[in-house]
């Protein structure tokens, strides 16, 4: 590209973290665009969706049966953890990661006494990530 205002525009639109987007050899923007660090833009409002998340987790994990209950608190545990990963100051993306997987592991143990325990589990987990 020339650098001319008359040249084509090229839109980069979804989710392309972790992605380095090169076009030529300068980069100019014009217009509105976000930076997002840490994978959040608003963490208020990620936050209070967590917590509702995990209160409906918690309340899927109380109908789990009298013989799945070890399981049940590993997923409470594992969700605990992830939680106090991202309420952290330094947030580590890896970090973060690995609780998710691990909560999405613990509640997949669960997903045939209590489908709803993993669906819930994979929610929250899902928004663990958007802070990694």
């Amino acid at each position: 590209m020339s650098g001319e205002p008359d040249q084509p525009s090229i839109h980069i639109g979804g989710d392309v973290h972790g992605q380095n987007v090169l076009v030529g050899s300068t980069q100019t923007v014009h217009g509105d665009f976000t930076i997002t660090v840490g994978g959040a833009t608003d963490s208020e409002e990620l936050l209070a969706q967590l917590r509702a998340q995990t209160e409906a987790l918690a309340a899927a994990l109380r109908e789990v049966p009298a013989d799945c209950q070890g399981d049940a608190e590993d997923v409470h545990a594992a969700a605990e953890d992830a939680v106090a990963e991202v309420a952290k100051d330094e947030v580590a993306p890896a970090q973060v990661r690995r609780r998710a997987a691990t909560l999405r592991r613990a509640a997949e143990r669960l997903a045939s006494v209590t489908p709803s325990v993993l669906a819930f589990a994979t929610q929250v987990a899902a928004t663990i990530e958007k802070f990694a």
